[in-house]
């Protein structure tokens, strides 16, 4: 079985559409400028906790370390030395923060679980960041007195203590900050896709959606009915009416309900019918409990007339169409087969690409458009819509 598969790599293909990467509201990420942030933040408080220690009076008389008598080259009075402390310190907390602590909150905001849990991993974290800063003091202590520990004054261990867990407490409120940025920004691209994808098919409804060669033809048909029958011919007048107004106002919407699309269907076919005589038998499959359910505009119409498009003109004694909607799992799925046979090479025509890309934008991943050659001498086009997708209602109001 040949199968041409429209699934939800929308932007593989150059589109006549407006195009913008898909985005998957979940796989946030820092932003571009998160290198500079840590930069500025955490040597922002080397200077920060030097006026802390000159605050406290640390350069003027106190010791920063007790270091007299073990190494008679440090000066701890002298506040560079405390720099290049700090300096040690505060670029083994930017690896620290980076490497370690960076993708754990990145995991947790990505994961949808108890808020307490989440609440217990950030604090563990916090205490883990403060505590590999002291253990990076102490490595220091250690080296620069001559490979001898000295334990530090009360005031400084104070200060480092506070420093270091008031330090990575603030940088833990502005990562989760700019992941919430970042959450958001991707949502607005996001819905503004979705937005800029509706006004395309408001824009060029008719070129999209009705084949202009359709349209001529059914004026055609029409001004030679006008003069046999002008009954039917105001029958096709009627129901072309119906399909011009519902191309235009149903276009702009996100979904429509499966009876509003089935209707249009109808009217469609008719044309058809009337035009092709008894060249065309259809056949219909429609639960009931189906017609609320929400579906993209003039998706199933699109595949109704992509199949009489391609199916009429290949026999002579005319092509049946059988349209069915059922559930599969958690999908509603649009399904219409023809007889008929896939034109190779014949690509993808522009109401395909239209309703490739509105599924996804609509229904995300889980949303399918494909074509296959069911028989020998049977197409099948099917539509899978996801029924559970999380976040579709809210998004769709936002749109809307």
């Amino acid at each position: 079985m040949s199968k041409v598969n429209y699934q939800n790599d929308i932007f593989s293909q150059n589109l006549s559409l407006t195009k913008a990467p898909e985005i998957n509201l979940d796989a946030v990420d820092l932003p571009r400028y998160y290198p500079v942030f840590q930069l500025v933040f955490w040597y922002g408080t080397v200077i920060v906790c030097l006026l802390m220690g000159a605050a406290f009076g640390m350069y003027s008389g106190e010791m920063w370390v007790e270091t007299q008598g073990v190494n008679e080259n440090v000066n701890p009075k002298n506040p560079v030395e405390a720099a290049q402390l700090l300096l040690f310190c505060v670029s083994s907390s930017i690896l620290m923060s980076h490497f370690i602590i960076r993708p754990i909150y990145i995991a947790i905001f990505r994961r949808s679980g108890l808020l307490p849990l989440k609440v217990l991993i950030v604090s563990v974290c916090i205490h883990l960041g403060s505590r590999f800063e002291g253990l990076c003091g102490v490595i220091w202590n250690y080296i620069y007195n001559g490979f001898q520990y000295v334990p530090p004054d009360p005031a400084s261990a104070a200060l480092w203590v506070s420093y270091n867990h008031i330090s990575f407490f603030m940088w833990t409120l502005i990562i989760f900050g700019l992941l919430f940025m970042q959450r958001r920004k991707n949502e607005l691209i996001r819905r503004n896709n979705l937005e800029s994808a509706v006004r395309q098919a408001q824009i060029s409804g008719l070129k999209q959606q009705l084949n202009p060669h359709f349209v001529f033809n059914t004026l055609n048909s029409l001004r030679a009915m006008i003069l046999k029958d002008k009954q039917v011919a105001k029958r096709m007048l009627t129901e072309m009416e119906n399909l011009l107004r519902y191309s235009l106002t149903q276009s702009e919407k996100n979904t429509v309900s499966l009876s509003d699309e089935l209707a249009i269907v109808r009217d469609y076919l008719s044309i058809e019918k009337l035009r092709f005589k008894d060249r065309i038998d259809v056949y219909w499959n429609i639960p009931e409990g189906l017609l609320s359910y929400q579906v993209v505009p003039l998706s199933l119409q699109t595949l109704v007339e992509n199949a009489v498009k391609y199916g009429i003109n290949q026999y002579e004694d005319g092509m049946f169409l059988r349209i069915d909607t059922y559930r599969d799992n958690h999908c509603l799925v649009l399904s219409v087969e023809n007889r008929g046979k896939i034109v190779e090479n014949a690509g993808i025509g522009i109401g395909l690409q239209n309703i490739r890309q509105r599924l996804a934008l609509i229904f995300g991943e889980q949303a399918e458009l494909s074509l296959a050659q069911k028989e020998p001498e049977t197409v099948s086009a099917t539509i899978s819509i996801p029924l559970n997708t999380k976040g579709i209602n809210t998004l769709l109001r936002h749109a809307a």
